[in-house]
């Protein structure tokens, strides 16, 4: 009976899940500047109607509540950090919608990286190849558990809309930022440990 092999590389889901986000990021910018931008400063559809993002005044900016403003630099983020973050391009209608379509292909691919790398870490553990120490492997499981809760909540980015909890909305992409910082260390002890990277004893 024959027997059919294969391999899978945990790093190629990553810098697939990689593209997959810029990708993403591409494509909500070419939205928010041919969508959004002119809907936001055109206003809402009925003259003074504060629902929506037109529900706010910021006097330093040259907001007023009721009105239309500039995406560009007017934006609830300029307002709350100074400066506009990647995330404002898909912060409104109905580029937030759009861009949601399009985000699973990025989300899918960073969990499957994440489930990849660490089967790569169980393996290296199990077959004693490389020296993992004990600590190092019950760390994996935990940070694998967490990093996988925080990467499934990134899509809550496009749940809780920045106009109305900035705080909710920017929590999903901080959350992400954290995974990504964990996977770094992660991969930088797994590389010291099993000699097999820049980090490997000399």
């Amino acid at each position: 009976m024959g027997v059919i092999s294969f391999s899978v590389k945990a790093e190629s889901a990553r810098f697939y899940a990689y593209l997959a986000f810029w990708g993403m990021c591409a494509f909500a910018i070419v939205m928010a500047k041919t969508l959004v931008a002119p809907l936001l400063a055109a206003g809402p559809a009925v003259a003074g109607d504060t629902c929506g993002p037109f529900n706010r005044d910021w006097e330093e900016g040259g907001v007023v509540k009721g009105e239309g403003f500039d995406f560009a630099t007017q934006s609830h983020l300029q307002q709350l950090f100074g400066f506009k973050n990647i995330c404002a391009n898909w912060d409104y209608s109905p580029s937030r919608e759009l861009t949601a379509m399009v985000y699973p292909t990025f989300e899918y691919l960073l969990l499957i990286y994440l489930v990849l790398d660490f089967w790569t870490t169980k393996i290296h553990y199990n077959n004693g190849m490389g020296v993992l120490p004990e600590w190092f492997w019950k760390a994996s499981c935990v940070i694998f558990s967490i990093n996988i809760f925080l990467c499934a909540q990134f899509r809550m980015i496009f749940v809780c809309i920045a106009y109305e909890n900035v705080k909710q909305h920017t929590a999903g992409f901080l959350g992400l930022q954290v995974a990504l910082f964990l996977i770094a260390i992660q991969n930088s002890a797994f590389l010291y440990y099993t000699e097999s990277g820049f980090l490997a004893d000399s």
